[in-house]
């Protein structure tokens, strides 16, 4: 029993995600035959909250379906996405930070491989682009603007949990007291994976974050950390003008968001479909509470390039309200409250607010695989990595 926790982590990483049901299934019986064989459930106040979601999203389908629009059966699989999170948190598994540091580290160097593959075009990496890639992208974001999938469906994708990796070791580098080096190179690599994916989404995000956690840590910081801080800004400065440089002509696609900024066909595009979202919304506004649920927005439901869009309108906007609620009355405690809560909460943190910006055109909170990591870190143990559990930010 002890450390076979670890494979739902493996699971999460390594099983394809295009495969939606089966990815959730194999957590689902994983995670549930865990549970079973250690005879262990805790109803902690976190799992009722999510428990009672589910529920409100079944009874709202319900209600839906007799007043409204019929039975779909799509609307109640929905929920499937929250049940492994509900049975992580349950468990009472502590995650070992050291271990899972080096599991996150030997993904994003398999990723980057696959993606300077993609990349170069060498071939060497078909395989496993065939495995974890969606055709479509395979053949327009990877054929045609040489965008690198890396281990995921698509570049967005690729992009989103890139960015998520880069935003952990960063705080690792900056924040812990050990493993300096193995956390740095764990941003170094995460940094090139997110510049092979050409995702202007990512590229934003990070510059943004990177720069808010330097001046947070120079503000809030003690010696060490603010040290390392301005390590971070340099190391980051010589290796991104390094390797823009080094792949000038083939990072094409990213250059356009320079060249044309927010008149972007993919910008355009998706303020498009908040416009035609809203106008069907518009002809039913007794259902924006409650949510339309996904067959109401047919094909378009599993491409609004929006998770704000797809929270608001999908499961309703009193669920849109409570998420945004609880991201930001989080986000106030943490950045301002800091001491009351454990390190890894700045993490946390930062990752929320990356995943404000990536909520827009794409989705972040929603993704299946950064759903159960932003879950794991709340089950983190960093025994062994820091000296201190708690966040505190005096000046030494």
């Amino acid at each position: 029993m002890r450390g076979l926790h670890y494979i739902i982590i493996l699971i999460c990483l390594f099983f394809p995600i295009k495969h939606f049901e089966a990815f959730h299934l194999l957590l689902i019986a994983f995670t549930g035959t865990l549970l079973i064989l250690q005879k262990k459930f805790l109803l902690k106040d976190t799992v009722k909250v999510f428990i009672g979601l589910i529920l409100f999203i079944w009874v709202s389908n319900f209600l839906r379906s007799i007043f409204f629009t019929g039975y779909n059966l799509r609307d109640y699989i929905e929920v499937i996405r929250f049940i492994p999170m509900v049975l992580l948190l349950s468990g009472g598994f502590k995650f070992k930070y050291a271990i899972v540091s080096k599991i996150f580290l030997i993904y994003v160097i398999i990723d980057l491989f696959v993606s300077l593959f993609q990349f170069l075009g060498s071939g060497l990496g078909d395989a496993l682009t065939s495995l974890y890639g969606s055709p479509f992208h395979i053949d327009a974001s990877l054929g045609i603007s040489s965008r690198a999938l890396g281990l995921s469906s698509g570049p967005g994708q690729h992009g989103s949990i890139m960015t998520f990796f880069y935003i952990f070791f960063l705080f690792s580098f900056i924040y812990l007291d050990r493993g300096k080096v193995l956390y740095f190179f764990g941003v170094v690599s995460t940094l090139i994976a997110v510049l092979l994916s050409q995702s202007q989404t990512s590229f934003i995000s990070v510059v943004l974050i990177s720069g808010f956690m330097i001046v947070y840590t120079l503000v809030k910081g003690n010696s060490i950390q603010r040290k390392y801080s301005m390590v971070t800004l340099g190391l980051l400065l010589v290796s991104g003008t390094a390797f823009f440089i080094i792949f000038f002509d083939e990072l094409r696609y990213l250059y356009t968001l320079v060249e044309f900024g927010l008149e972007r066909n993919s910008f355009q595009r998706r303020v498009g479909k908040t416009d035609f979202v809203w106008g069907l919304a518009k002809d039913n506004p007794e259902l924006l509470l409650i949510g339309y649920g996904k067959d109401f927005f047919g094909s378009l439901s599993t491409a609004m390039d929006n998770e704000y869009l797809y929270i608001f309108f999908i499961y309703g906007f009193i669920i849109g309200i409570i998420f945004l609620l609880v991201i930001l009355i989080f986000l106030f405690k943490v950045f301002f409250l800091g001491n009351l809560f454990p390190v890894q909460y700045l993490m946390i943190g930062y990752s929320f607010l990356v995943g404000l910006i990536f909520a827009y055109p794409t989705s972040f909170f929603t993704e299946p695989r950064l759903l159960l990591l932003l879950t794991l870190y709340f089950l983190l143990d960093l025994t062994g990595v820091n000296t201190k559990t708690l966040l505190t930010f005096d000046k030494e």
